[in-house]
């Protein structure tokens, strides 16, 4: 099953390389979920970014994984990205954490002059660039909120996790009736007290076999077992060769 969202990877944080940073493009948008700052650096480097006129980057949480690359892409959008001295990045954050990105924003040297960012309601889909998010509150750590996002276009509707070491109930209700075109999930390996990610061994509880075909694992850690995770059922998401 070919997958809508791509990855340049779907590491986990600590993992050496690009992280596990979703994105898309519908003509000359882009549409980015989260940007670490090796992320940013190599879809400068292969080019990502050359020919678009409108970036939109939709923050899940603040882990440095998901936000590093933001103040960089604002103001390489701003200065680099053709026509230049034009703001061409708009960033959007759930209500809850939306100072909060805001506020990096501003720590990473950048002004309202380089990007926009706007806030999206909870349980709410908002229409971006043709494209409807809708972000759920999702548990990853204490300290944190975390959202995953429900994704609208054209004949797909997806569903995005973010960080997450569960899964919402009427989320599963709709895997099981097949609504989801897409689903992808942060799954691991590593089993610790207080886990911050969904272990396989849950994955595999909440959706069961005949509902894993769409089912993406994503984030994966050190030792995580593609083997078994394939043999279960699960997909793994073919990384990108900017094949728009």
């Amino acid at each position: 099953m070919k997958n809508s969202i791509q990855f340049l990877d779907i590491k986990a944080a600590f993992e050496k390389g690009f992280k596990n940073n979703g994105f898309f493009r519908r003509g000359d948008e882009l549409f980015l979920i989260d940007l670490s700052g090796e992320n940013f650096a190599g879809m400068r480097d292969k080019g990502f970014f050359e020919g678009v006129s409108q970036v939109h980057c939709i923050i899940t949480h603040t882990h440095g994984d998901h936000v590093g690359g933001i103040g960089d892409l604002a103001l390489y959008s701003f200065f680099t990205m053709a026509p230049g001295f034009s703001k061409k990045l708009k960033v959007y954050a759930p209500t809850p954490i939306l100072d909060d990105v805001k506020n990096l924003l501003r720590i990473f040297g950048t002004n309202d002059m380089h990007s926009d960012v706007i806030g999206l309601d909870l349980r709410k889909a908002t229409n971006i660039g043709g494209v409807e998010f809708e972000p759920f509150l999702v548990e990853h750590v204490e300290w944190l909120k975390c959202f995953a996002f429900e994704i609208r276009f054209e004949d797909n509707f997806i569903y995005y996790s973010g960080d997450s070491n569960m899964i919402p109930e009427v989320v599963v209700e709709k895997q099981l009736k097949g609504e989801y075109t897409e689903f992808y999930q942060d799954t691991c390996i590593a089993d610790y007290p207080g886990n911050v990610h969904l272990h396989l061994n849950l994955l595999e509880g909440l959706i069961p076999d005949g509902s894993r075909d769409n089912v993406f694992v994503m984030h994966l850690d050190n030792g995580f077992p593609l083997d078994k995770a394939g043999k279960l059922g699960f997909k793994l998401p073919k990384l990108s060769g900017m094949d728009y």
